[in-house]
Protein backbone atom coordinates (compact mmCIF):
# COMPACT_ATOMS: atom_id res chain seq x y z
CA UNK A 1 0.00 0.00 0.00
CA UNK A 2 0.96 3.61 -0.87
CA UNK A 3 2.37 5.48 2.33
CA UNK A 4 0.83 8.15 2.42
CA UNK A 5 2.42 11.37 4.96
CA UNK A 6 0.06 13.91 5.79
CA UNK A 7 2.34 16.69 7.43
CA UNK A 8 0.12 19.16 10.19
CA UNK A 9 1.67 22.70 10.47
CA UNK A 10 -1.42 24.42 11.80
CA UNK A 11 -0.98 26.03 15.20
CA UNK A 12 -5.03 26.44 16.62
CA UNK A 13 -6.43 24.31 18.14
CA UNK A 14 -9.82 24.94 16.04
CA UNK A 15 -7.83 25.59 12.67
CA UNK A 16 -9.79 26.39 9.75
CA UNK A 17 -6.57 24.79 7.56
CA UNK A 18 -6.42 21.51 9.38
CA UNK A 19 -10.21 20.97 9.70
CA UNK A 20 -10.27 20.92 5.81
CA UNK A 21 -6.83 18.74 5.82
CA UNK A 22 -8.24 16.31 8.00
CA UNK A 23 -11.83 15.85 6.44
CA UNK A 24 -10.12 15.30 2.84
CA UNK A 25 -7.44 12.85 4.27
CA UNK A 26 -9.85 10.56 6.33
CA UNK A 27 -12.59 10.17 3.89
CA UNK A 28 -10.63 10.77 0.37
CA UNK A 29 -6.90 9.57 0.94
CA UNK A 30 -6.78 5.13 0.46
CA UNK A 31 -3.54 4.86 1.88
CA UNK A 32 -1.43 3.93 4.27
CA UNK A 33 -1.65 7.55 6.55
CA UNK A 34 0.91 8.30 8.72
CA UNK A 35 0.43 12.56 10.53
CA UNK A 36 3.09 14.20 11.56
CA UNK A 37 1.96 17.47 14.14
CA UNK A 38 4.58 19.77 13.73
CA UNK A 39 3.14 21.88 17.05
CA UNK A 40 3.94 18.64 18.82
CA UNK A 41 7.35 18.04 17.80
CA UNK A 42 10.27 19.91 19.43
CA UNK A 43 11.76 21.01 16.28
CA UNK A 44 14.99 23.40 16.77
CA UNK A 45 16.48 25.99 14.45
CA UNK A 46 19.56 25.09 12.58
CA UNK A 47 23.10 26.97 14.35
CA UNK A 48 26.26 26.44 13.86
CA UNK A 49 26.60 23.45 15.70
CA UNK A 50 24.02 21.28 14.61
CA UNK A 51 24.93 22.36 11.17
CA UNK A 52 28.74 21.13 11.84
CA UNK A 53 27.17 17.52 13.43
CA UNK A 54 24.64 17.10 10.34
CA UNK A 55 27.93 17.50 7.97
CA UNK A 56 29.88 15.38 10.29
CA UNK A 57 27.05 13.01 9.93
CA UNK A 58 27.07 12.89 6.11
CA UNK A 59 31.03 13.48 5.76
CA UNK A 60 31.15 10.24 8.34
CA UNK A 61 28.28 8.15 6.55
CA UNK A 62 26.19 7.78 9.73
CA UNK A 63 22.86 5.74 8.83
CA UNK A 64 21.40 9.15 8.48
CA UNK A 65 17.74 7.51 8.08
CA UNK A 66 18.07 6.21 11.85
CA UNK A 67 19.63 9.34 12.73
CA UNK A 68 16.95 11.65 11.24
CA UNK A 69 13.60 9.52 11.65
CA UNK A 70 11.64 13.24 10.00
CA UNK A 71 13.38 13.22 7.53
CA UNK A 72 13.14 9.40 6.45
CA UNK A 73 10.15 8.99 6.88
CA UNK A 74 9.74 12.58 4.50
CA UNK A 75 11.91 10.17 2.26
CA UNK A 76 9.88 6.79 2.45
CA UNK A 77 6.62 8.54 1.53
CA UNK A 78 5.06 8.02 -1.67
CA UNK A 79 2.85 10.94 -1.41
CA UNK A 80 3.19 14.12 0.93
CA UNK A 81 0.52 16.56 1.89
CA UNK A 82 1.13 19.83 3.78
CA UNK A 83 -1.72 21.69 5.05
CA UNK A 84 -0.51 25.25 6.92
CA UNK A 85 -2.43 28.80 7.86
CA UNK A 86 -1.38 31.57 5.28
CA UNK A 87 0.12 34.09 7.99
CA UNK A 88 1.91 37.08 7.12
CA UNK A 89 2.21 36.64 3.42
CA UNK A 90 3.70 33.42 4.24
CA UNK A 91 3.63 29.47 6.04
CA UNK A 92 3.98 29.62 10.12
CA UNK A 93 7.83 29.22 11.09
CA UNK A 94 7.32 26.13 12.21
CA UNK A 95 7.20 24.78 8.68
CA UNK A 96 10.26 25.87 7.95
CA UNK A 97 11.86 24.59 10.74
CA UNK A 98 10.34 21.39 9.77
CA UNK A 99 12.06 22.00 5.93
CA UNK A 100 15.41 23.10 7.81
CA UNK A 101 15.21 19.06 9.45
CA UNK A 102 14.23 17.25 7.20
CA UNK A 103 16.57 18.68 4.21
CA UNK A 104 19.71 16.57 4.45
CA UNK A 105 21.85 15.60 1.66
CA UNK A 106 22.24 11.64 0.57
CA UNK A 107 19.11 11.52 2.56
CA UNK A 108 16.55 13.60 1.26
CA UNK A 109 17.84 15.12 -2.04
CA UNK A 110 21.36 14.50 -3.55
CA UNK A 111 23.27 15.97 -5.85
CA UNK A 112 24.77 13.73 -9.47
CA UNK A 113 28.34 14.04 -10.45
CA UNK A 114 27.69 16.71 -12.73
CA UNK A 115 25.93 18.99 -9.60
CA UNK A 116 22.52 18.38 -10.99
CA UNK A 117 19.72 17.15 -8.34
CA UNK A 118 19.62 13.55 -8.28
CA UNK A 119 16.20 12.34 -6.63
CA UNK A 120 16.31 10.00 -3.45
CA UNK A 121 12.95 10.60 -2.30
CA UNK A 122 10.24 8.23 -3.26
CA UNK A 123 7.57 10.88 -3.83
CA UNK A 124 5.68 11.53 -6.72
CA UNK A 125 3.26 14.12 -5.45
CA UNK A 126 3.88 17.11 -3.09
CA UNK A 127 1.10 18.68 -2.33
CA UNK A 128 0.16 21.59 -0.18
CA UNK A 129 -3.13 23.34 1.50
CA UNK A 130 -3.44 26.55 3.31
CA UNK A 131 -6.75 28.92 4.19
CA UNK A 132 -5.44 32.62 4.52
CA UNK A 133 -8.05 35.57 5.98
CA UNK A 134 -6.98 37.56 2.83
CA UNK A 135 -5.81 36.90 -0.50
CA UNK A 136 -2.37 35.22 -2.03
CA UNK A 137 -0.91 36.82 -4.58
CA UNK A 138 0.15 35.17 -7.81
CA UNK A 139 3.48 34.39 -7.87
CA UNK A 140 4.31 35.16 -4.49
CA UNK A 141 7.30 34.19 -2.52
CA UNK A 142 5.08 31.37 -0.65
CA UNK A 143 4.50 30.26 -4.23
CA UNK A 144 8.31 30.53 -5.24
CA UNK A 145 9.38 28.71 -2.27
CA UNK A 146 6.83 25.74 -2.38
CA UNK A 147 7.72 25.00 -6.29
CA UNK A 148 11.12 25.22 -5.30
CA UNK A 149 11.09 22.82 -2.52
CA UNK A 150 9.45 20.23 -5.03
CA UNK A 151 12.43 20.57 -7.21
CA UNK A 152 14.88 20.33 -4.56
CA UNK A 153 13.65 17.03 -3.53
CA UNK A 154 12.64 16.04 -7.47
CA UNK A 155 9.13 15.82 -6.71
CA UNK A 156 7.88 15.61 -10.04
CA UNK A 157 4.03 16.29 -9.03
CA UNK A 158 3.37 19.58 -7.04
CA UNK A 159 -0.05 21.51 -6.51
CA UNK A 160 -0.91 23.96 -4.28
CA UNK A 161 -4.29 24.13 -2.74
CA UNK A 162 -6.03 27.71 -1.23
CA UNK A 163 -9.07 28.73 0.59
CA UNK A 164 -8.53 32.74 0.64
CA UNK A 165 -10.31 35.67 1.80
CA UNK A 166 -12.31 34.00 4.49
CA UNK A 167 -11.96 36.63 6.82
CA UNK A 168 -12.33 39.42 3.91
CA UNK A 169 -15.48 37.84 3.72
CA UNK A 170 -16.93 35.50 6.24
CA UNK A 171 -20.30 34.97 5.07
CA UNK A 172 -18.43 33.11 2.34
CA UNK A 173 -15.83 31.41 3.96
CA UNK A 174 -17.66 28.00 4.04
CA UNK A 175 -18.64 28.13 0.58
CA UNK A 176 -14.77 28.92 -0.16
CA UNK A 177 -13.69 25.82 2.06
CA UNK A 178 -15.91 23.94 -0.01
CA UNK A 179 -15.19 25.18 -3.18
CA UNK A 180 -11.69 24.07 -2.59
CA UNK A 181 -12.38 20.57 -0.99
CA UNK A 182 -14.34 20.24 -4.27
CA UNK A 183 -11.25 21.10 -6.28
CA UNK A 184 -9.25 18.62 -3.85
CA UNK A 185 -11.84 15.67 -4.57
CA UNK A 186 -11.72 16.46 -8.34
CA UNK A 187 -8.42 16.41 -8.76
CA UNK A 188 -7.59 13.19 -7.04
CA UNK A 189 -6.59 10.71 -9.92
CA UNK A 190 -4.37 14.09 -11.04
CA UNK A 191 -2.81 14.45 -8.40
CA UNK A 192 -2.15 11.07 -6.37
CA UNK A 193 -0.98 8.66 -9.82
Amino acid sequence: MNKFLFINATIRKESRTYKLAKDFVDNYIKADVKQVNLKDLKLLPLNEERLIERDNDIKEEVNLAKKYPLANDFKEADYIFIAFPYYDLNFPSLLKLYMENISINKLTFGYNPDGSLKKLSKAKTLIFLTTSGGTIYPNSSLETYLKELSIMFQIEHYKLYSAQNLDVFPSESAKFIEKTKEEMINNLTKDYK
